[in-house]
């Protein structure tokens, strides 16, 4: 995301099935382009990484606060498998990253896995 204009931070979380990221933006009047074409661009991004990782699929949503989360859904049958696709798309999500990232890795398993 080195090229995407207008990102100030990124919080990605993961939630076992699924990654979110929490892109925040500059503001209004601080914006150097228009906000839709900042989603348009992030997106595009994320969804070159389905090449490298087996991303099932990224989409964007609006929230009542008007910001609009990313999601990245990866599944495998395999825990260890699993882990090892986040650890190493989280590291390439912040290796491509130009603004500061925060990462929480809720991946745990458990007696049951």
């Amino acid at each position: 995301m080195d090229e995407v204009a207008d990102v100030t931070n990124t919080i990605i979380m993961d939630n076992v099935n699924m990654l979110y990221a929490i892109i925040n933006m500059t503001k209004a009047e601080e914006a150097t382009i228009d906000q839709k074409v900042v989603n348009e661009q992030i997106l595009a991004s994320l969804r070159e990484l389905e090449d490298q990782f087996p991303i099932v699929t990224v989409g964007s949503a609006m929230t009542m606060e008007g910001g609009y989360p990313i999601s990245l859904m990866i599944q495998s049958d395999q825990f260890d498998e699993l882990e090892l696709i986040s650890s190493n798309l989280m590291n390439e999500l912040k290796a491509s990253s130009a603004c500061p990232l925060q990462m929480r890795n809720y991946l745990k398993k458990s007696k049951f896995c």
